[in-house]
């Protein structure tokens, strides 16, 4: 099936992108013991913003993953409700169009949004 396809490259990418931290210094940084006299202004600066950068895309990738999981699990609702199972049947058959209207309104409020 080509949604637990992307579900499963989704989630592979966000686990490879966690485990792969390029700002993990920071977190080092942060954890070690200082003494009192030591002079934070001739100190190294760690660069969080790419540690947040980093958090921001995982989130996002992740969010992404539920999403599509919430779709996969709307296909099992058809069996508990025959109104359910019709309705589901009647968004998949007007999928294509309705693709091409949200295609549409998305290119509207990217424009009205650079505006």
């Amino acid at each position: 099936n080509v949604m637990n396809l992307v579900n499963y490259i989704i989630f592979l990418l966000a686990y490879s992108t966690t485990s792969g931290y390029h700002g993990a210094d920071a977190f080092t940084a942060m954890a070690q013991d200082t003494p009192d006299d030591f002079d934070f202004t001739k100190s190294e600066h760690f660069d969080f913003d790419a540690l947040g950068s980093e958090y921001n895309q995982i989130e996002c990738l992740t969010g992404l993953n539920a999403l599509l999981s919430w779709l996969r699990l709307l296909s099992y609702a058809k069996y508990f409700h025959l109104e359910s199972a019709t309705l589901i049947t009647t968004v998949a058959k007007c999928a294509r169009d309705c693709s091409i209207w949200f295609l549409m309104l998305a290119i509207i409020l990217f424009a009205y949004a650079q505006a």
